[in-house]
């Protein structure tokens, strides 16, 4: 039987008392019936069968495991753990992932359309060619991130924590990083121009552009002259 010793959350029952063995493959509909019987944690496995569609599955945790292409559209995964995990092509539009943590995964080629990431974690994760557009990312935890040939737009990254992240070829027009924290952040080939960086921590934040650097704070004060 795998170990798992983080605290429990309130109301929740100790992690030891509702593990499961580890398990190659688990499908959607197994997984759904042993979350009713109080299985919640899960580590190494891959989902098969992929359709999670407008679940209640606040608090459930997969760890260092596959599941791709999973649609996951419309349902609650709120409190969620995610970590070391692949999630390609994962569909979580719509999905509330609040206070969720997804750190050091693989989010490539996911469409995150209108998800709520408030106050999660996506900590040293990889986004390539993923779709955020409109999401909502209130206090969510990017460090460490690298965020390639993705759809950034119109997001409200109020209040986020983007430190030493590294954005590539994005689109990022008309996200709202107020009072985000960019230390150290870099925006490479990125559109940033109709980005909205009221109030951000911009220490150390970069701008490149046809292999020229400059910090983020002197290329906004040429747009503004």
């Amino acid at each position: 039987m795998a170990q798992f010793r983080e605290k429990p959350r309130n109301g929740e029952k100790p992690l030891e008392n509702v593990l499961r063995k580890e398990r190659k493959e688990i499908s959607s509909e197994e997984l759904l019936r042993e979350y009713s019987i109080g299985y919640k944690y899960y580590k190494q496995i891959k989902l098969i069968g992929k359709d999670l569609k407008k679940s209640d599955l606040p608090n459930l945790i997969i760890i260092d495991s596959d599941l791709s292409n999973t649609n996951f559209e419309g349902s609650d995964l709120s409190g969620g753990i995610f970590n070391k995990s692949k999630l390609l092509r994962a569909n979580f539009v719509g999905v509330k992932a609040t206070e969720c943590s997804f750190n050091n995964s693989n989010l490539s080629n996911a469409y995150m359309a209108y998800v709520d990431l408030s106050n999660s974690k996506v900590q040293g994760s990889i986004l390539i060619n993923t779709n955020l557009r409109q999401a909502t990312c209130i206090k969510t935890d990017f460090s460490e991130s690298k965020i390639a040939e993705s759809r950034f737009i119109n997001i409200n990254a109020s209040n986020g924590i983007f430190r030493n992240t590294h954005f590539l070829n994005s689109d990022l027009d008309y996200t709202n990083f107020t009072g985000a924290d960019l230390t150290n952040a870099v925006f490479e080939n990125c559109n940033i121009d109709k980005t909205n960086f009221s109030r951000a921590k911009i220490e150390g934040a970069v701008v490149i552009k046809n292999n020229l650097s400059k910090p983020l704070a002197v290329y906004l004060s040429s747009l503004n002259k």
